[in-house]
């Protein structure tokens, strides 16, 4: 028998976060993978994931899981430890559920995959235009399929605004005591970069504010977006969708489903001029008044649409600083 050989490997890595979305969510599906069968075991862990974005990198580097895909070697003993830059040096409480039950999220029921909770929360969003739309169909016509009602893109809906909602607490918190700069911001780096001088901690708050109207109407009945602000923040929530498809490969979602739902729920893209540093100052030229494009500018972005209304601390924070 060949003698086996002890070695002691020392890592050091200096670890930049730049999506702790993704960081969280890949996180979690390692713990649910490791502890499927221990539902006891997998509550204390994602129970740890409230904790920040350090208790996520924690739990996705374990020597365990690095050294898992490496033959012919076996870990007998390990030490691991984070240490933490102290600007980033701060605790949030997990976000309120969308039942308002966080024990039965924080701990799912043995058995119930990811996947099966996924589609459960989706089963509680509406979307009114979708509805309408499919409406619109003859029964027996094969185009309707692509227009019923999808509980794992809705689910997936949902997952995303409670992780933007949860970022946005970060930046209000790092903002408030100036630990870092909006670069280093978990949401608030995903807005058009122009206008970064604007993002201050009454932003930030007048923002959440309209994000969490946007997870009530979801589940109420989404016509589409109330303000330009909450335009962006529907653009995020898909951009959180498209992280989990690629977390979870086994979430299957219709092709193309990201233009249809923009097709669906916004009443345009005008939103996305914001986005491009050459349109600087497209909302103030007069020569475009033909376009009919309205409230691009930072300082209307909390204004309502026609027919809308915005949630008054959003609305009048901007008009009465405190």
């Amino acid at each position: 028998m060949a003698k086996s050989e002890k070695h002691t490997v020392s890592i050091e890595l200096v670890v930049k976060v730049v999506d702790k979305a993704a960081l969280k969510a890949h996180a979690e599906a390692l713990m649910r993978a490791d502890y499927a069968d221990d539902p006891d075991m997998l509550q204390d862990e994602l129970g740890e994931l409230r904790h920040g974005h350090t208790s996520a990198l924690s739990m996705a580097l374990d020597p365990e899981h690095l050294a898992a895909g490496v033959p012919g070697i076996k870990i007998t003993e390990s030490r691991f430890s984070v240490s933490e830059d102290p600007t980033e040096a701060f605790e949030l409480e997990e976000p309120p559920t969308t039942t308002g039950e966080r024990q039965d999220q924080a701990a799912p029921s043995p058995g119930v995959s990811t996947i099966e909770r996924f589609a459960a929360l989706g089963s509680k969003v509406r979307i009114l235009a979708l509805e309408d739309y499919a409406k619109e169909f003859e029964d027996g016509d094969p185009d309707a399929e692509d227009f019923k009602p999808n509980p794992m893109l809705a689910g997936a809906l949902l997952w995303s605004y409670e992780v933007l909602v949860d970022q946005l607490l970060e930046d209000i918190t790092m903002l408030r005591t100036g630990m870092a700069g909006i670069e280093d911001a978990a949401c608030l780096a995903e807005l058009p970069e122009l206008y970064r001088m604007h993002y201050t901690p009454l932003f930030a708050q007048r923002y959440l504010a309209v994000t969490m109207d946007l997870g009530t109407s979801l589940l109420t009945g989404f016509s589409s977006p109330s303000c330009v602000a909450q335009e962006l923040a529907l653009r995020l929530l898909f951009n959180g969708v498209e992280i989990l498809q690629d977390m979870y490969p086994e979430l299957e979602l219709p092709d193309g489903w990201r233009p249809m739902l923009e097709d669906l729920m916004f009443e345009d893209l005008d939103h996305e001029f914001l986005y491009e540093p050459g349109l600087d100052g497209i909302a103030g030229d007069s020569s475009l008044g033909h376009l009919r494009i309205v409230n691009l500018d930072v300082a209307h972005w909390f204004a309502p649409f026609h027919q809308h209304t915005v949630n008054p601390y959003a609305h009048d924070a901007g008009i009465i600083e405190p």
